[in-house]
């Protein structure tokens, strides 16, 4: 082998390396959430007098952010994870075009992507109030019914919906703008549903705000 030869060959491993630790390097700008569940509840209780008698009472009791995460760590999905004590988020993955929006669990640095046990959305008609703001950035308000979501898992599950309130603001990392188009910066709902506590019908009533955006920078694969 010539020394052109292997200096070609050094040159190609050393372009191959280096594609392989930009790919590792890449980075992803994220948004994150903070989640805020506050729910009272009204369950349907039979106490029993004889046989066959019971007598219907309503037990009412609360539960919040915490308790929807703790019930979601003991979940038999993610119950090896040791996930108790996680903090409950909502994450917006690579802003853009083929952007994902998932509820996480988030212990030290690890994030757990817990969308087959909780997510939401927005059924029927959204109105819209939407006007320019400063630095040609774009401000935006929406009314509509926001759905929130708690499927099968071992504590329960639930179904609520109600009226939302949403606000939009172009997205701003410091002073830099990374995102001109407006996006939900916050969601305010008050919800009302059905549900199923310790296997008993459970009615259910309260508010979600999902707020605090912030920009995340994040390197890896």
């Amino acid at each position: 082998m010539t020394i052109t030869t292997k200096r070609a060959c050094l040159i190609a491993v050393l372009i191959a390396v280096l594609s392989q630790l930009h790919a590792l390097a890449a980075t992803h700008t994220n948004l994150i959430f903070n989640v805020s569940i506050s729910m009272s509840t009204f369950k349907q209780n039979y106490v029993p007098v004889s046989t066959n008698l019971a007598f219907l009472r309503i037990g009412s009791g609360t539960f919040g952010t915490r308790d929807v995460a703790d019930i979601i760590a003991d979940a038999p999905l993610f119950r090896t994870n040791h996930l108790r004590g996680a903090r409950l988020l909502f994450r917006v993955s690579d802003l853009g075009p083929n952007r994902t929006a998932q509820f996480i669990l988030r212990k030290g640095t690890n994030d757990v992507d817990v969308s087959p046990y909780l997510a939401f959305g927005f059924p029927g008609t959204v109105v819209t109030s939407k006007a320019p703001a400063p630095n040609n950035t774009t401000n935006a308000t929406d009314y509509g019914t926001f759905q929130l979501v708690l499927y099968s898992t071992p504590a329960g599950r639930f179904d609520v919906q109600g009226f939302s309130l949403v606000k939009n603001t172009s997205i701003f990392k410091g002073p830099e703008l990374i995102q001109r188009e407006e996006f939900p910066a916050s969601i305010v709902a008050t919800l009302g549903g059905t549900g199923y506590s310790g296997g008993y019908p459970t009615i259910l009533r309260g508010t979600v705000v999902i707020s605090g955006r912030r920009v995340e920078i994040k390197e890896g694969p």
